[in-house]
């Protein structure tokens, strides 16, 4: 198992709603009047050669001509030449960007976190990284699109001795592999911002945006401001858990990993691993988060991010070489599981984000930003 890949703890909190849009490309190269500097490019890139070379060629050589004679023409036009050839040569990415209407970018968000102990395991902190791949549409400098979880990895959880006991091993960690999170079926959320302009140094900003993966609430529930619960059990009626994954389990479903000290989580206390436990965990999810950022090439941006919400449950599970977990009530097994989930409260996040493709695939999205 690539622990890059997948999600390293008891309960996954899935995030999907990352809300990517000031990373509307640009292409390098490029001349129009729809173009920026870009800022490795010294004077100005391809921009300063050009611009330098037949604008200052042209220009100091006209105007040298025109106004100064043979000196100034034969002055201007080789002096200006040679400048503008030297700042173009000395340019990083070698041109201006050119604003686009459409881009397919991927991002790996940075958050850290910290959880505390449950009844089976220890609080911690570390870091959650979340693959994004979204698509994005531009008018002037505001944007509108589509985002998509492609892949996470949770930090490890760690189980005390009690957890130790009921278990028979140290530690749990519940992946949702890339090939989950690249169904067609997995959702896609809006999200809109708006930037100063195309390319470095320019500046943007994506709206607060709230994403619930395996998890709808009922018409009139605010899915942002809801009081997220103690117990998956205590959602308001009406809320369902959507089998976004397509394999006929409510919610999302999780694998926890098993040897070198992996262990399937237990659904009950019980001595040496003699209580059941789950070989797939059934889970819903909410994050909220905005972003703030800036270009930093043509291709490439980076910032930070504000994750408020950071938020799952266990609404379901099945039992290693049984059948479904009890469920849908306290003292089941899925509760059970639920109470020892991981509880995350969010603290730092930031991101890095690449244009891709416009036929870029979650794969490419894991492959770009390792």
């Amino acid at each position: 198992m690539n622990p890059r890949r997948y999600p390293r703890i008891g309960v996954l909190s899935a995030w999907s709603a990352f809300a990517l849009a000031g990373l509307y490309g640009v292409a390098c190269g490029g001349s129009s009047d729809s173009t920026v500097n870009n800022p490795d490019s010294g004077s100005g890139g391809s921009s300063g050669g050009s611009s330098g070379g037949s604008s200052g060629g042209s220009s100091g050589g006209s105007s040298g001509g025109s106004s100064g004679g043979s000196s100034g023409g034969s002055s201007g036009g080789s002096s200006g030449g040679s400048s503008g050839s030297s700042s173009g040569s000395s340019g990083g990415d070698g041109g201006a960007c050119t604003a686009q209407t459409a881009l397919t970018v991927a991002a790996n968000v940075t958050l850290s976190v910290s959880w505390p102990a449950t009844t089976a395991g220890n609080a911690g902190t570390g870091d959650v990284h979340i693959w994004l791949l979204a698509n994005f549409t531009a008018s002037g400098n505001n944007f509108t699109g589509t985002t998509q979880t492609c892949g996470t990895t949770l930090p490890d959880i760690a189980l005390n001795g009690l957890g130790s006991i009921a278990a028979g091993g140290s530690k749990v960690q519940i992946a949702i592999g890339p090939a989950v999170w690249a169904k067609s079926s997995m959702p896609k959320f809006t999200a809109t911002g708006s930037q100063t302009g195309w390319g470095a140094p320019n500046t943007f900003t994506i709206a607060p945006t709230t994403g619930l993966v395996g998890l709808a609430l009922p018409s009139g529930t605010d899915p942002t401001s809801y009081t997220w619960p103690s117990s998956s059990w205590s959602f308001p009626t009406g809320t369902t858990y959507p089998d976004q994954d397509g394999d006929s389990n409510p919610g999302i479903t999780a694998t926890p990993a098993t040897g070198n000290g992996y262990v399937d989580p237990p659904t009950a206390i019980g001595l040496g691993g003699s209580a059941p436990s789950a070989d797939q965990v059934y889970i819903a999810s909410r994050t909220v988060v905005s972003l703030s950022g800036k270009w930093t090439s043509c291709t490439d941006l980076s910032g930070t991010a504000t994750i408020p919400n950071f938020d799952n449950h266990v609404v379901g599970c099945h039992i290693k070489g049984g059948s479904t977990c009890t469920t849908n009530a306290a003292n089941t097994q899925a509760d059970f599981l639920d109470q020892n989930r991981t509880v995350y409260k969010p603290g730092s996040a930031t991101f890095v984000a690449k244009a891709l493709s416009a036929n870029a695939t979650c794969a490419d999205a894991l492959s770009a930003l390792p």
